[in-house]
């Protein structure tokens, strides 16, 4: 959940910063922050994904199938969010900021399927 604040935080600064200081270095700054600080947490969950995905393989059936298509929704919204995150490298600034708010929604999904994969596995 932390990162969901780090990320929300970052994405107001950088709104700000790329809509009154446009073209300027802060506001290049505050985009190379939250891309790396983006990368880092699809980073975190895929590390998290892969060891849900051990962990639902040693389930007895139907629950196993169960816990891997909800983890295979986290796969793909990972993808997604590594789709957008490749655009918002070589954004400019007036589509920067719409970028990032489609990747904020994007890692707020990421993270409820997520919680969805872990109630499926049995916790964790």
């Amino acid at each position: 959940m932390k990162s969901v604040k780090l990320l929300l935080v970052l994405a107001f600064v950088a709104v700000l910063a790329v809509a009154f200081l446009p073209g300027c270095e802060k506001a290049a700054a505050v985009k190379d922050k939250f891309i790396a600080d983006t990368t880092a947490t699809i980073d975190d969950y895929t590390a998290k994904i892969d060891d849900l995905a051990m962990k639902a393989e040693a389930l007895p059936s139907p629950a196993k199938e169960e816990a891997m298509a909800k983890i295979d929704a986290v796969k793909a919204k990972m993808d997604e969010g590594k789709v957008k995150l490749e655009e918002l490298k070589g954004a400019e600034a007036a589509k920067w900021t719409g970028l990032m708010a489609e990747l904020k929604t994007i890692l707020a999904d990421l993270m409820t399927l997520y919680d969805d994969a872990v109630s499926a596995v049995g916790g964790m």
